[in-house]
């Protein structure tokens, strides 16, 4: 009997820990802005898309044709899009790629145009298409803010 004690004890003190965190991830929920775009993975495997209304302790309310209104216990995982566009990110890579170009030209143009040769096309076109490259690839996509706990997850399984 005690052994049984022990093993409830040490399985709920493994799952506290998830269950704590579990309110704290739940209050980035609540705290977006109204028309934020999320996506909202649900417990029987579907996807849900559209704009946040509002959320409480025990349910989510977005806004895609009409209102609809999830129940937290069945929320996996929310995610909302990343505030700076695919287009914006290149944009901003392409920029940061030209100052680096211009660094680079400063310095190693005058080396090559001692030698007869300008390097000025290359080093700036270089810096643009690889600050616009990198910039276009990172970041994209939806950043999770709230995703329930695996125990927790497991145990609403059972």
């Amino acid at each position: 009997m005690k052994r049984i004690a022990l093993i409830v004890g040490a399985l709920a003190m493994a799952v506290l820990p998830g269950v704590a965190g579990d309110a704290g991830q739940w209050n980035r929920v609540r705290r977006l802005h109204a028309g934020t775009r999320i996506a909202i993975d649900l417990s029987d495997q579907r996807r849900v898309e559209g704009r946040f209304a509002r959320a409480s302790e025990a349910d989510l309310t977005y806004q895609a044709s009409r209102e609809f209104t999830v129940r937290r216990a069945d929320i996996i995982r929310v995610s909302r899009r990343p505030r700076l566009s695919r287009t914006v990110r290149t944009l901003l890579g392409a920029a940061i790629g030209l100052g680096g170009g211009a660094i680079v030209n400063a310095t190693l143009g005058a080396r090559f145009a001692n030698e007869g040769r300008d390097i000025t096309a290359v080093t700036l076109g270089g810096g643009v298409a690889i600050g616009a490259g990198i910039g276009a690839i990172t970041g994209s996509g939806y950043k999770i803010i709230y995703s329930t706990p695996p125990a927790v997850t497991a145990l609403a399984a059972k």
